[in-house]
């Protein structure tokens, strides 16, 4: 056990290194995307303010969620770490709008998988602040006449949950976990089986007029909310737990504003906390 006073400094020191790095490299990004910004404009090409905004938004949020989870650790009582992994069951919510209502496709759930850390931060004997990051997989797949149309997205996520637990006897806690989480897309296909032979596009970017390559027209950025249940048996963990997207993942350039395309996963996770 770590006495309380050592614990505290080092999470003070941690916080305060952690602030530096982030002033210092924000201040680094945001010179780098002006200058960005400037090329664009000299040039007269169409990516323009509207691009550099988002990006500035961007790293506004990070910067607000890293203040929150650093000010969070400073206040920790107790800090631990764990490794989590398990099973993923996702599937994609379309919604279709048009001149006789809203109507969705026959998209069904597929197979995937989640591996990542966490981070057990301990405000009080039974609240802990839990931020995570994953690798994980999601998508879904639909079955037409004669066609299998597969949808295989990878994602980094990061998960701030607030994590309730109750002490069931012994060192048995049952967890109940909900927060928002924030994922980017590091890979996907849009893959097509028809008599026998297969096509593959890549699922994030849009389609370029200048170019034959196609494109599913899907944005990388994706959050929603999480939520599940726990139970912890001395180290080790095996819960339950749900993410619902609440962005739109489908770019109206490609798609059109009227297509609505969200994420859904029920995850099944075991793990061992250190």
């Amino acid at each position: 056990m770590i006495p309380h006073k050592v614990l505290n400094i080092r999470c003070y020191i941690c916080t305060y290194l952690a602030l530096f790095f982030i002033f210092v490299f924000i201040r680094l990004l945001e010179y780098q995307i002006l200058q960005f910004h400037a090329f664009f404009i000299k040039k007269n090409l169409p990516f323009g303010e509207l691009g550099c905004k988002k990006i500035l938004n961007m790293k506004k949020l990070l910067l607000i969620v890293t203040i929150v989870t650093m000010v969070c650790s400073a206040k920790a009582q107790e800090i631990t770490w764990g490794v989590r992994a398990g099973l993923n069951v996702p599937k994609v919510n379309e919604k279709i709008k048009g001149d006789d209502g809203e109507w969705s496709s026959d998209y069904k759930s597929k197979v995937g998988f989640h591996l990542g850390v966490i981070a057990d931060l301990g405000l009080s004997e039974s609240f802990y602040i839990q931020p995570g990051l994953y690798f994980t997989t999601k998508g879904a797949k639909a079955d037409y006449e004669g066609m299998t149309e597969k949808l295989n997205l990878s994602y980094l996520q990061l998960p701030i949950l607030a994590s309730y637990r109750f002490n069931l006897g012994g060192d048995t806690k049952l967890h109940i976990n909900v927060g928002p989480y924030f994922a980017l897309g590091v890979g996907g296909k849009f893959k097509y089986e028809e008599d026998g032979e297969t096509y593959k596009i890549d699922a994030f970017g849009t389609s370029d007029e200048d170019s034959d390559e196609e494109k599913g027209g899907l944005k990388r950025f994706d959050a929603g909310l999480a939520f599940g249940a726990g139970v912890s048996f001395g180290k080790i963990y095996a819960g339950l737990n749900y993410d619902l997207g609440l962005a739109n993942i489908a770019n109206k350039d490609e798609w059109g504003s009227d297509y609505k395309l969200k994420n859904r996963s029920f995850n099944i996770s075991v793990g061992y906390n250190f």
